[in-house]
């Protein structure tokens, strides 16, 4: 622990917000890994169902639960809304996924954002220490405020390097499970509006088997 006070004591005005930046995004990183941890282990029963009235069974299973994950709420919206007629279950679908989409998008831009700016704060802190040491050669030729400056220089640009390191895993991690998240999606979505389209074909062929025969009409003679 006392690397950080070290850091912050012998790195110049700008290492405290580099180490708090780089703290922030961390702290955001591991909430967001364990919230999708989270979600991908509840959405396990669902993920590899390949047909749609399997999946609708285990979504009226699932519907129970009072902690539903964005995946399950959409899925869920979207069985309810293939009831609807086509144009107004297209809606239905796409408010649902509106409504989900900010929890799924959440803190990922701004980690990544995080990562970005941190080797560009070490960059000025290296320019603003080395101004500050050819400051001081101006007035003195000692090797200890050369030294001095030189490290402060150094020390922004190797922990903001390494601060922007995680973060940039992180938010590429995240983006690939957000992508994966979004293919699977899709897929439970294909599937609900197939079995839609099957059950209403279905059901508009039963209608018509049951309507009673036109007679026919043949000419008199």
């Amino acid at each position: 622990m006392s690397l950080i006070p070290t850091l912050i004591s012998e790195g110049g005005p700008l290492m405290p917000l580099i180490v708090l930046a780089a703290l922030a995004g961390y702290v955001l990183a591991c909430e967001r890994l364990l919230v999708w941890a989270g979600w991908h282990w509840r959405d396990r029963p669902l993920l590899r169902v390949n047909n749609g009235a399997e999946l609708a069974g285990r979504l009226k299973e699932l519907a129970a639960k009072a902690d539903l994950t964005p995946y399950r709420r959409i899925l869920t919206q979207a069985l309810y809304a293939a009831r609807y007629p086509p144009d107004k279950r297209e809606a239905a679908v796409q408010a649902a996924v509106m409504g989900q989409i900010s929890k799924v998008e959440a803190r990922i831009s701004t980690i990544g954002w995080l990562g970005t700016i941190l080797p560009l704060l070490g960059l000025l802190g290296t320019v603003s220490g080395m101004i500050t040491t050819f400051e001081q050669l101006s007035v003195t030729t000692s090797r200890q405020v050369l030294s001095v400056g030189l490290s402060e220089a150094l020390w922004t640009t190797e922990v903001g390097l390494i601060g922007a390191l995680p973060l940039l895993a992180a938010h590429h991690l995240l983006s690939r499970l957000k992508a994966r998240w979004l293919n699977h999606l899709e897929r439970s979505l294909s599937l609900i509006a197939i079995t839609a389209r099957a059950t209403a074909a279905k059901a508009g062929g039963r209608g018509k088997s049951l309507q009673p025969a036109q007679p026919g009409t043949r000419d008199e003679p």
